[in-house]
């Protein structure tokens, strides 16, 4: 089974997603600036998510990680960009609409999901922790209607 693995590094002026495919590159993908601090928060938690699906091309994967500097807001957005903690600052004028992404379904989510199903058809259980409740709330929501 081939592993695909998606490694992003979201900064000031671009964002570039990188995928690999069972230790080989195969995608890179560059997308707009992600500082929330000059796009704003939505902005930047868009840039990551857009560039993460670019990268992809349809393809789920099975681990990703994102490195960002700046706010804990960058931290939110990476667990679950569609966050209602991600507020618009004061003196955000650039970021149109709200300040988080549409999209609750991102490659961490879909990591997680295919882990505890691992896990079920071991017999075992899981205890999933997260410093972000509310990505607790859309693991726990896509849980339930898997049933």
């Amino acid at each position: 089974m081939s592993r695909v693995l998606v490694g992003v590094d979201a900064g000031g002026s671009t964002t570039v997603a990188a995928v690999e495919r069972d230790g080989a590159p195969v995608v890179v993908h560059t997308g707009g600036a992600a500082n929330a601090r000059v796009t704003g928060i939505g902005a930047a938690a868009l840039a990551i998510g857009d560039a993460v699906e670019a990268a992809l091309r349809g393809d789920a994967p099975d681990a990703i990680a994102i490195g960002a500097a700046g706010p804990k807001a960058l931290r939110v957005a990476a667990a679950n960009p569609a966050s209602e903690l991600l507020e618009r600052p004061d003196g955000d004028y650039k970021t149109k609409d709200q300040p988080r992404s549409r999209h609750t379904y991102i490659p961490k989510l879909h990591s997680a999901l295919k882990l505890i199903q691992q896990c079920m058809a071991r017999g075992e259980q899981t205890i999933v922790f997260s410093a972000f409740n509310d990505s607790l709330d859309v693991l726990s929501a896509r849980l339930t209607e898997a049933g």
